[in-house]
């Protein structure tokens, strides 16, 4: 007898199409992560030779002119350098990425649009991840500043922090221009580099908790210092959660673009970035997280497979389950929802008011 796949004897005979694992393992991350600054740098180096060929009387400049054009630049504080640097690695990673996948990248890595639920759990995400990103920022730059008491060559760390380095040059830079090669450009290369590429490797590999942690370190150093790694690392946990909940790629990219662009525009326009953090606030922030976290894992439940992925960990199309299972979470999501904002929006400015 037939089915509608073909014979049984076919289906018996037909050798299964091996699976390996996808995408690089650690020590190929490795090189992915590093390949990103290697990129950045080189970036940098070539304008600065342009610049100093344009400016210099006479190539190569000697050391004293090359010091005068880059104070006369003021390449401390002007974003020409890191706006290229940033737009140069989505330029060169992202095609790099697709020679690296192949012609599948769209299946592989779940580039299909978002539905308005999934967008709307993301962008519920936004405001407590970074307050607890930030205050882990603040707290691991306040234990650098006391350790440099001790060791005086940490004095040099908050000035090669990237977040330092970018409040010195947004001043005289449009606001157009900081979201684009801060907030996008940043979220498109790294996402596709360390959740596309290196996590869905790690994960083949090393299985689902370990790969993402693993994933989660390699984004969180790929930041630089100690304490922009720290703030980053519960940042990247969770977009590699989204992105195994929803199966979409873009889901991570809009969470990572908004977290950007959210601390772009508190820095650019001077917003008081002292927001009173109280343990009540970290604690509703936590629990707000979790809860969106928990319902957009069962919004989407029905249409992932029975082992609970989109077909991330192996090659091949989106799988989809023969029959979509009601989700009886669903039936109570409102209620947990509105519950849980009106708790934190509470609590927040609660906060706010306890300190006027």
């Amino acid at each position: 007898p037939r089915t509608p796949c073909g014979s049984v004897a076919d289906a018996v005979s037909s050798p299964a199409r091996p699976v390996g694992p996808v995408g690089p393992g650690w020590w190929e991350g490795c090189l992915w992560a590093v390949g990103m600054h290697a990129v950045q740098l080189l970036a940098l180096v070539l304008l600065a030779a342009f610049l100093l060929w344009c400016a210099a009387t006479r190539f190569p400049p000697s050391l004293a002119e090359t010091l005068d054009i880059a104070q006369e630049l003021g390449w401390e504080s002007s974003f020409l350098f890191t706006g290229v640097a940033s737009l140069a690695a989505l330029l060169v990673i992202v095609p790099a990425v697709r020679l690296r996948v192949g012609p599948r990248m769209r299946e592989e890595f779940g580039l299909s649009r978002l539905t308005g639920g999934e967008a709307l759990w993301v962008v519920a995400a936004v405001a407590p991840l970074g307050i607890l990103s930030d205050q882990l920022y603040l707290w691991a730059v306040e234990l650098t500043i006391r350790l440099a008491q001790r060791f005086p060559f940490l004095e040099l760390v908050p000035r090669i922090d990237s977040i330092q380095l970018i409040q010195r040059q947004l001043a005289e830079t449009p606001y157009p221009i900081l979201l684009v090669a801060i907030a996008l450009a940043p979220a498109l290369s790294e996402e596709f580099v360390f959740r596309g590429l290196i996590g869905r490797g790690l994960i083949a590999r090393q299985g689902v908790p370990l790969g993402i942690l693993l994933t989660s370190l390699l984004f969180a150093c790929a930041h630089g210092t100690p304490a922009h790694a720290l703030a980053t690392f519960p940042v990247g946990l969770y977009l590699h959660f989204v992105y195994r909940a929803t199966g979409k790629l873009w889901a991570a990219v809009l969470l990572h673009a908004l977290q950007n662009a959210l601390s772009v525009t508190l820095m650019k326009y001077q917003v008081d970035p002292a927001t009173p953090v109280s343990a009540a606030l970290l604690c509703a922030s936590a629990g707000y997280l979790a809860v969106v976290g928990t319902l957009l894992w069962e919004a989407t439940r029905a249409r992932r497979s029975p082992e609970g992925t989109y077909g991330l960990t192996t090659p091949g199309p989106l799988r989809q389950p023969a029959q979509l299972r009601p989700v009886a979470a669903l039936r109570v999501a409102p209620p947990l929802a509105t519950g849980s904002i009106v708790t934190f929006t509470a609590v927040v400015v609660g906060s706010r008011l306890a300190f006027l």
